[in-house]
């Protein structure tokens, strides 16, 4: 959109929310689950497949996503990860460094079937969204396997797992994508007041032109949190600013990448020593 039009938008939202278009993101503990009879158990490939995945997905929704393995904290006698929900949630409100606000709990339920001298596998994956501070359950996604997946003639051991980690990759990607879609209308427990900590960050913007720059300053002084900002550096081809917000380091990163698809650019962020570079990719001519 062109900058009068991003203005036009940026007013009408500031008026009726008095915040940022930015919403807040949850920590989420993603960890499985294989007390269930006939789940994969934890370890196994399949199992290692699915927690990978999922997490990677979240993560690219924007989403601050912590993998969990209850089996760093307490065994079954089997060595697998089986707990209750209960437990389960206790052990993720233990986790301090981040606390979490969402643990995501999964399970895998392998099929394995013979027709005609052809052994099939199919799949279904489920996931429950639990509230950590209260322990109350937010939602619950389920996907399935839409066609199984034949084993070719003398598939064993090796082949079956490499096979199955195939078969339920795409599956835990749609998985992914219903849990994203659920988590985006997660609303933060209110607090006391606002926080009274500022902190400052370095951002810097390379290969932006002078239009980017205009609407990306627009937007830094929109997000949640926003004190103040000043040019610390500005040549053609990088503009680098001092920044100081309420908000902490992840939120501003997920901001940031928001920002980038809000104004329609191609870029890429990168976060470290408490600054933050937004690189313009462009596309060949």
């Amino acid at each position: 959109m062109d900058r009068k039009t991003f203005t036009l938008v940026a007013n009408i939202i500031a008026a009726m929310t008095g915040t940022v278009a930015v919403a807040e993101t949850p920590n989420i503990a993603v960890i499985g689950n294989d007390a269930l009879s006939g789940t994969v158990p934890c370890g196994n490939r399949i199992f290692e497949t699915v927690q990978s995945t999922l997490a990677d997905q979240l993560t690219a929704q924007g989403f601050q996503v912590f993998a969990g393995d209850t089996r760093a904290v307490a065994t079954t006698a089997d060595g697998g990860c089986g707990h209750d929900t209960e437990t389960i949630v206790e052990l993720v409100q233990a986790m301090k460094s981040p606390p979490m606000d969402i643990s995501i709990i999964y399970r895998i339920f392998p099929s394995r079937e013979r027709q005609h001298s052809v052994q099939w596998l199919s799949a279904r994956l489920n996931a429950e969204i639990i509230d950590v501070a209260t322990g109350q359950a937010l939602g619950n996604a389920e996907v399935t396997s839409h066609r199984p997946e034949a084993l070719v003639a003398g598939c064993v051991g090796d082949c079956v797992l490499e096979t199955a980690s195939r078969h339920v990759r795409p599956l835990a990607n749609d998985l992914a994508t219903i849990l994203a879609m659920k988590l985006q209308t997660w609303v933060p427990p209110e607090t006391d007041g606002p926080s009274e900590r500022v902190a400052g960050f370095n951002v810097a913007f390379t290969n932006f032109d002078a239009d980017d720059i205009t609407g990306a300053e627009e937007y830094l002084a929109a997000f949640r949190g926003y004190q103040t900002h000043r040019v610390v550096d500005c040549t053609i081809s990088r503009c680098e600013y001092w920044y100081e917000t309420t908000s902490d380091a992840s939120r501003l990163n997920r901001n940031l990448r928001l920002m980038l698809d809000h104004l329609g650019l191609q870029g890429q962020v990168t976060q470290s020593n408490q600054g933050f570079i937004i690189n313009k990719i462009t596309s060949l001519q």
